[in-house]
Parts: C-alpha cells; structure tokens; sequence
C-alpha cells in the first residue's frame, strides 16, 4: 500500500510532466474531477479534460506548497498554477479521494475574486 502523500505527489508529477499514461495509472476507473471549469467522469474523460488544458496552455504547471493527508484518505493540496503563455498565476486547493491507491475524485478550488 502506497501512502496518500505519495500519490500526491505521483499525481502533480504526472501532471507537471503531462504524462496521461501516467495519470491513467493513478487514476480509479471510476474517477470523479470537479473543478472551476470543467466536471468529469470516468478514466477516460478525466485524462481527456487534463489532455485538453495541456494543449489550450502547454507551459502551465503546477507548484507544489504543501500537501496534507487525513485519516479519511485523502490529500489536500495547496498549489499554485502559473504558465507565463496565458498570464496565469493564482493559487489553487485540491483535494485528492483515494482508495486502494487509487485517485477517484480530484476536486479543486481557486479564489476567482
């Protein structure tokens, strides 16, 4: 069993790298991501919609500030989101659900004021 902090980590790793295999790895088939733009379901439409802000904005990238693990199994996460192509900076919460080592749903939270 791999701990959340771990996973976490993997994740934003994936993420930062735009590895959809990698993604596909973590994810459980049932995957669940909410966030300010998009909602998702499923493996295949959760990879697709990470696939789609990679391509709208192939520099942005996510700096890990701290990851905190609960008891509940999960991950919260504070990041912040930059890419210099689209004038984006701003910080971001997400909060990873994960069982049997698997990511099934990826919230995130930004101030938009």
């Amino acid at each position: 069993m791999i701990d959340n902090f771990s996973i976490a980590h993997q994740y934003f790793e994936a993420w930062n790298t735009q590895s959809s295999e990698q993604l596909t790895n973590l994810f459980d088939p049932d995957v669940k991501l909410v966030d300010w733009n998009t909602k998702a379901t499923g493996i295949d439409a959760v990879v697709l919609a990470n696939e789609n802000i990679w391509k709208d904005v192939p520099d942005i990238n996510a700096t890990v500030i701290d990851i905190g693990t609960s008891h509940a199994n999960r991950a919260y996460c504070h990041i912040i989101i930059k890419s210099e192509s689209a004038n984006l900076n701003f910080s971001v919460i997400d909060v990873l659900s994960i069982r049997n080592d698997k990511i099934y749903r990826v919230d995130a939270y930004h101030n938009q004021s």
